[in-house]
């Protein structure tokens, strides 16, 4: 009878590997809480931004005036929403949004896009401020005079 030689890991070994995972795991940790953070922060952004556009959309294809509003709230919530006629159109809420508050001392933004064109009426440029645990120095949506909107995250560490 020929012996073969012994196959598989050693509980030893095992052990060794699953440590030496659970460090690096740990030492990764932190970078994934603050790659979901910063995530978190984009999509808010984008959200905004979407709102924005979804909003000079509707105003020129149904050629009704619409009101964009980013409405700060208690404890940094915030609300952002379209109405046309009285009406909600679609909203976005600081609660689809987990850990992404509004700025302190962000003002009412409301901004009146034209039926003709979409664009702003009687604006000069509006700012919407975030921050989350990630971007403590903050983020901004900025609506300009002209319409054109932008976004800068530039400020936000891990963005």
């Amino acid at each position: 009878m020929t012996r073969r030689p012994a196959q598989g890991f050693t509980l030893i070994e095992l052990l060794v590997a699953l440590t030496i995972l659970g460090v690096l795991a740990t030492l990764a940790a932190p970078s994934f809480r603050n790659l979901l953070e910063s995530q978190r922060m984009k999509g808010a952004l984008a959200a905004i931004g979407g709102l924005y556009d979804n909003a000079r959309w509707h105003a020129v294809r149904q050629r009704s005036d619409v009101v964009f509003v980013f409405q700060p709230g208690n404890n940094n919530t915030w609300q952002a929403q379209l109405t046309s006629g009285g009406a909600t159109l679609q909203s976005v809420t600081s609660g689809d949004y987990p850990n992404v508050f509004s700025t302190a001392g962000q003002a009412r933004v409301e901004i009146t896009l034209s039926k003709s064109q979409g664009l702003p009426r009687n604006i000069a440029n509006a700012t919407i401020g975030l921050s989350n645990p990630v971007c403590q120095n903050g983020a901004s949506f900025t609506v300009w005079a002209t319409g054109l909107s932008s976004t800068d995250r530039s400020r936000c560490e891990g963005a």
